[in-house]
């Protein structure tokens, strides 16, 4: 019997394959019809193309499978994108929990995200206990993940066996031949324009796609894990970076004060429809603001455990094995 993994073919999704083969799992890999997906096929595993709003086809998908791993979901920082949001993100896992359940899944897991558990401006470490909605940010993206993992949750206290995990921003190597991190390739080409303001917890997609697997035994049905990592500013990440994967920090530094204005400007121009990425209103806002976490329940149930943020670093740039 099968691990159906569903964004088999995306960052971490890979990973998890990855992962649960090396514990001897058989894979079903759930793949998107028109997204490339020979970095999966050369492994070995079973492959299911789908739509995860296809209902029918989501319960053929999970016919047979012990677990799903439910890792596929949109990731976009545009209003011009809230619909195909919440589709994707609510109306998703919720095909997917009845899919799993048809199916006779014994364990089911969601991938959420860190940003759900909120954000402060006062440097706080937050754990899984923390509420924070409705967010101040008002990110559509996070609004809709926090709604999806909220159904999973809800399931869950229903006496169906499903938890979610929410990783923190994840660095690490591409398995699909595209090229790192935006981030990591901005900074050692000497191109971003200004190091913003607040902090973020990084962690390697290898050390999450560990503790999920690991979570097919070993996690609770009903909580929820965060995945977090090393919490550090803005400008502590971007000095860290530069060195351990070469390149330029920028020189210009964004105050709060500049930052608001950046981002007034963007709704603005966000009302008129001109607003493009990477400075979209959604970006500003997620700007100025602390997501640091810990990850105590994860380390202690899952035995996770991230490794140092110059390992992180240098393993995304392929400088240091896996």
């Amino acid at each position: 019997m099968p691990v159906l993994v569903t964004g088999a073919a995306g960052f971490l999704g890979a990973h998890i394959v990855r992962a649960l083969l090396r514990t001897g799992e058989d894979v079903r890999a759930l793949i998107r019809p028109d997204r490339p997906c020979n970095h999966i096929r050369k492994v070995g595993v079973e492959l299911v193309e789908g739509n995860i709003l296809d209902q029918e086809a989501m319960i053929r998908a999970c016919a047979g499978a012990h677990s799903v791993i439910h890792c596929a979901s949109l990731v976009s920082y545009r209003s011009k994108h809230k619909r195909a949001l919440q589709r994707i993100n609510v109306d998703g896992p919720m095909n997917m929990l009845r899919a799993a359940k048809a199916g006779g899944a014994r364990r089911f897991i969601h991938v959420s995200s860190a940003g759900v558990i909120g954000a402060t401006v006062e440097q706080e470490v937050l754990d899984e206990t923390a509420t924070s909605y409705p967010d101040p940010r008002h990110i559509p993206y996070l609004a809709t993940k926090h709604e999806g993992e909220s159904r999973v949750l809800a399931a869950a206290w229903g006496g169906f066996p499903a938890l979610v995990v929410n990783p923190s921003l994840m660095l690490g190597p591409r398995l699909d031949g595209l090229p790192p991190s935006p981030l990591i390739a901005g900074i050692r080409r000497g191109r971003l324009p200004w190091i913003p303001v607040g902090g973020v917890s990084v962690t390697d997609v290898s050390d999450v796609a560990d503790a999920i697997v690991r979570a097919l035994s070993a996690g609770r049905p009903g909580e929820r894990y965060l995945l977090a990592g090393h919490n550090v500013t803005w400008e502590e990440l971007y000095q860290a970076i530069v060195d351990d994967a070469d390149g330029r920090l920028p020189k210009k530094r964004l105050t709060l004060r500049q930052l608001k204005t950046r981002r007034l400007y963007a709704q603005f121009k966000d009302k008129l429809h001109l607003a493009r990425p990477p400075w979209t209103p959604e970006v500003y806002r997620s700007y100025g603001t602390y997501s640091w976490f810990r990850s105590d329940k994860a380390m202690n149930e899952l035995g996770y455990l991230p490794r140092p943020l110059p390992r992180i670093i240098r393993h995304t740039v392929r400088k240091e094995a896996p």
